[in-house]
């Protein structure tokens, strides 16, 4: 299972907030995932997702529902402590426009 997984075809379901090509599955993974995906899965893969939601804990738990007994947690972070990103309170929306600093932009709202 990769979670937001953006454009990237790792994986036989892919989930994201919004529809891609790559996107088997749309929904918001801060709600939690489906309850009948309870120890479904071997892995669970998510690339640079976790420094953007509002509850990791929350996520990681659900991560680890789905996974079965001797499933693995792959996660890939971006520098969530760069200092940029803290200033600013997210790297989705930065609340000040700077035309020099190349921030995130993220998708959608």
């Amino acid at each position: 299972m990769n979670v937001g997984c953006g454009d990237e075809t790792y994986g036989d379901v892919r989930v994201d907030i919004y529809p891609t090509r790559a996107t088997t599955h749309v929904m918001d993974v801060e709600k939690g995932f489906p309850k009948e995906w309870e120890n479904k899965f071997d892995v669970v893969y998510s690339k640079n997702l976790l420094e953007h939601v509002i509850n990791p804990g929350f996520l990681l738990t659900e991560m680890k529902r789905v996974l079965k007994p001797s499933g693995k947690i792959i996660i890939i972070t971006d520098n969530a402590g760069f200092w940029k990103f803290h200033i600013f309170d997210t790297h989705t929306k930065p609340k000040v426009p700077l035309k020099r600093l190349s921030l995130y932009a993220g998708r959608g709202e």
